[in-house]
C-alpha cells in the first residue's frame, strides 16, 4: 500500500500535515504491527510498541525524504523497540531465548541489510556532493580513521582547518540528509 503514497503526500508529511500523517499511518500500520507482533507474540504489547513507533515517526517527520525513508525509519525503529522490550524482560528465561532467536533470524537480518544499504547509498551520495576540501578531509577522518593531526600532516594544513572543514562537512551532510542523525552516525 505504500506505493500509493506520492511525493506530494510525503512533502506534506514532512511539513507536519496531520492528514498526510494519517495516510502514512494507514499505509504502514498493519505491516509494522504484524512485524512487531510476530517478534513478541503479544497483541497488546505489539500495539503499544507500534503506537510508540508512529509517535517517534511523527516527531521525526522532517527527516523522511521519500516513502523508502519512511519505511526504513519505521522498521528500524520497530526493531530497536522490540530489542529494548526483550532486554527489559531479561530476567525472564523465555525472553532471553526469544531475543536470541530474533537476533539470529536471517529474514530480519536480510531486511536490515537492505535498509542499511539504502542508508549507506544515501550517505555516500551526500558525501560525494561535499566541496572538495570537506570531502577529502571527511573521508580521511571517517573512512581511513585518521586523527585530525594526521590529516593535517598529510594535507599540509593546520589542525584547526581540519576541525573547521569537518564541522562544515557535518553541517552540509545534516542539511543534505534532512538532519537524520542515524545516517550521519
Amino acid at each position: 500500500m505504500d506505493n500509493k503514497l506520492d511525493s506530494e503526500t510525503i512533502k506534506k508529511f514532512r511539513q507536519g500535515d496531520e492528514n498526510a500523517f494519517e495516510l502514512v499511518f494507514k499505509a504502514f500500520h498493519t505491516r509494522v504491527f504484524n512485524f512487531v507482533r510476530k517478534l513478541i507474540g503479544c497483541k497488546d504489547e505489539a500495539e503499544e510498541i507500534t503506537s510508540d513507533v508512529f509517535v517517534a515517526l511523527y516527531s521525526s517527520c522532517r527527516r523522511c525524504k521519500n516513502v523508502e525513508h519512511v519505511k526504513n525509519y519505521l522498521f528500524l525503529c520497530a526493531r530497536h523497540r522490540v530489542i529494548n522490550y526483550w532486554k527489559s524482560k531479561k530476567n525472564d528465561h523465555y525472553s532471553r531465548i526469544a531475543l536470541e532467536i530474533y537476533l539470529n533470524n536471517e529474514a530480519l537480518l536480510e531486511n536490515e541489510y537492505f535498509i542499511k544499504a539504502d542508508i549507506e547509498e544515501t550517505l555516500y551520495k551526500a558525501i560525494e556532493e561535499l566541496p572538495e576540501e570537506c570531502k577529502k578531509i571527511f573521508k580521511l577522518l571517517f573512512y581511513e580513521s585518521l586523527k585530525p593531526a594526521e590529516v593535517a600532516d598529510k594535507l599540509n594544513i593546520s589542525v584547526s582547518t581540519v576541525y573547521v572543514q569537518k564541522q562544515i562537512a557535518i553541517q552540509k551532510l545534516r542539511l543534505a540528509l534532512g538532519d537524520d542523525d542515524s545516517l550521519i552516525a
